[in-house]
Formats: structure tokens, sequence, C-alpha cells
């Protein structure tokens, strides 16, 4: 995991256990950035330094532009696996657009200059594209940008799974399609026939 690239970070073993603290949360967010957060990383830590960790990743992530409505901090810290995968998808998307700006150019996607005076309703930290000299059109970047991603997964997984997806929503809340996504990846990794007859809960956990 990229997290584990900071010079602070330890090998991720349990996704949910490690996120509680935010110290991970903070130390992954500070590598896609470059920005530095303010972490308490005590060696006794308490519940209310995990939340306070976990807030100051948020509002970091907010001010990249990431639209966290459902997160806060309560639901990591308690571990919870929804909300947990739903945030790392999120970060996802929204880091590998920032990353790739130049290919969405090629899919077709409008582009102005940040200092655009067009861009000015995006300029006040809407936008996840703060820290770049180019700006998307918000309103032409969720809906396109959705459909493809969606158009990639099912792309990977239609043929060998079996597995078509609707929406970035509830057909991944079974958690078979985040698990045939790593199988297609690494094989070793997943048995498919026990996914297939695990719980959703069990799937998004292991």
């Amino acid at each position: 995991m990229m997290a584990t690239k900071h010079s602070s970070s330890e090998l991720v073993e349990d996704l949910f256990e490690d996120l509680k603290d935010g110290v991970l949360l903070c130390h992954l967010i500070e590598v896609l950035t470059g920005e530095a957060l303010p972490v308490n990383k005590a060696k006794e830590s308490k519940r209310v330094h995990h939340i306070s960790n976990l807030t100051t990743a948020l509002m970091a992530l907010r001010r990249r532009g990431l639209d966290l409505v459902n997160n806060n901090p309560t639901d990591i810290a308690n571990g919870n696996p929804r909300i947990i995968c739903g945030l790392i998808w999120q970060m996802i998307l929204h880091f590998q657009i920032e990353n790739n700006v130049q290919l969405l150019k090629e899919w077709g996607f409008e582009l102005e200059l940040a200092n655009s005076p067009s861009t000015s309703n995006i300029e006040n930290g809407s936008s996840p594209f703060n820290k770049s000299p180019y700006q998307l059109h918000i309103g032409r970047l969720k809906a396109p940008v959705d459909r493809v991603v969606l158009r990639w997964v099912n792309a990977q997984l239609a043929r060998p799974y079996n597995i078509n997806l609707t929406d970035m929503d509830k057909s991944w809340r079974d958690g078979i399609a985040f698990n045939a996504l790593i199988h297609r990846i690494k094989p070793e990794l997943i048995d498919m026939d026990i996914v297939h007859q695990n719980t959703p809960k069990a799937n998004l956990e292991q």
C-alpha cells in the first residue's frame, strides 16, 4: 500500500484495524499530497487521539476537493468496513484523476487555466485540482468519470467472473466485485468460491 512509502509507516496488515488511530491515513495523505499533517503518535494512544487524527485526515481530503458526505471519524475509528472501503475508493478515484489530467484531456474533457474567470466558482475549494495549473468543469467531470471507471471495471470482470456492475454504489456492497478485482490481479490471494458463499461483511473484511 502506498502509505508504507512514508518513512514513519509500518506494513499494512489489516486495513480496517490499521486505519483506526488515523496515523496511517494521515501518512497516506501526506504521501499523496506532499502536505505535512499534525499527527498525534503518542505511545499510549487513546480514542480521543484517534478521533483527532482522523478529523485532521478528513479535513485534509476535503481541502483537496473530496466530497466526503458519509464519512466521519467515528466510523473509521470503529473500523467500519463499508465506510473505510468507500473512503479508500474515493481517494483512488480522486488522486488517479488528479495525476492523469493529460489522459482526461485526451478523453475530451474540457479544461481551462486555473486563473480563468470562468473557473472562479471552482477555485474557492470545491475542485479536486486546487494544486493543478488546469481545472476541469465539475459539471462535466463527475458522471463521465464514474462511467469511465464503471466501464473499465466491467471490462475486467464481465467475462471471467460474469459480473456486471450497474453503478458505483450499491453494486459494490456485497464485496464480490472488490474481491474479484483483487483476484484478477493476484489470484492466489482470493478464493472466489468462498467469496460467493460469504456474507457481504466477511467479503469486505477478508
